[in-house]
């Protein structure tokens, strides 16, 4: 059973982010003016509408010179409505593809804790690292994320400090940490992708190899439970659906066989047991 123990979603990385009150980056806010996040706003922020953020803070922009004056200039924007253009689709189609590329990868790393764990570690530009277990439980397999802070690459003994994987990082690292992380579950199960090279035995994929060790009647499901944010002392937060909708985004775009069931992500995996 995978139990996709997010990989904390950068930048959201997705996630645990409601809304900037902020700026948009495409210009000034007239003063007076609400600011307002969303591709119909004005803005392509295909993260906010796709991802099904909800805004809870709308900032009034202040006068800049005091109300009653004229500002020294003006931003007019226009709202594209056709989504033929190729530039919205390119923005669009982002969340989901692996365009953004991998981080180098350590891995399949077989046995790292036991015979029924496969492993994979990767360390990111700001210092975080990954860890992507593969766990084998006899009924299906599980698998989830580890991160660690203040990583230290030239001391090997430190691992790092381990993260809760309900919080976010907001590192800005989303979309390649999430192209590495299915990169790997790729790579896992058909030794493409973002993975290292291993002793091959009779063109067997990680996941066949693993299997291999362990069972002559592998599962053939792989279950992804995304977490959730925490509401303060009062534990996840049920309606919180943003990592669950991310990592379907990806495995669609991936070409899995994927399916929700409750607050679980099935994925079929059949085609890959040899």
């Amino acid at each position: 059973m995978i139990k996709l123990k997010n990989i904390l979603l950068e930048g959201s990385s997705n996630t645990g982010y409601g809304a900037d009150a902020g700026e948009p980056e495409t210009g000034y806010i007239k003063g007076g003016n609400t600011r307002r996040l969303g591709i119909k706003a004005g803005k392509p922020e295909p993260w906010f509408d796709n991802l099904e953020y909800t805004q809870i803070d709308f900032p009034e922009a202040d006068h800049i010179f005091g109300k009653g004056f004229a500002a020294d200039f003006s931003v007019v924007k226009s709202i594209l409505t056709d989504i033929k253009s190729i530039k919205l689709k390119n923005i669009l189609n982002e969340i989901g593809d692996l365009s953004a590329g991998y981080y180098d990868v350590t891995g399949p790393l077989f046995e790292a804790g036991g015979k029924r764990y496969t492993k994979y570690k990767f360390n990111t530009d700001s210092g975080l690292r990954y860890d992507v277990v593969f766990y084998y439980t006899r009924a299906d397999i599980e698998v989830w994320f580890e991160t660690f802070g203040n990583v230290k690459p030239e001391d090997p003994k430190f691992s790092g400090d381990k993260l809760d994987m309900h919080k976010t990082t907001n590192r800005g690292e989303l979309y390649k940490v999430m192209a590495t992380t299915f990169g790997i579950i790729e790579h896992y199960l058909t030794a493409k992708d973002a993975g290292q090279p291993y002793g091959i035995k009779d063109e067997m994929s990680p996941f066949q190899m693993h299997m291999d060790s362990n069972t002559d009647n592998p599962p053939d499901m792989m279950r992804i439970e995304p977490t959730k944010e925490q509401i303060w002392d009062q534990g996840p937060d049920d309606s919180d659906k943003r990592r669950e909708k991310l990592y379907m985004q990806y495995l669609k775009k991936q070409g899995y066989k994927a399916r929700v069931v409750g607050d679980t992500i099935v994925v079929d995996i059949r085609e890959y047991i040899k």
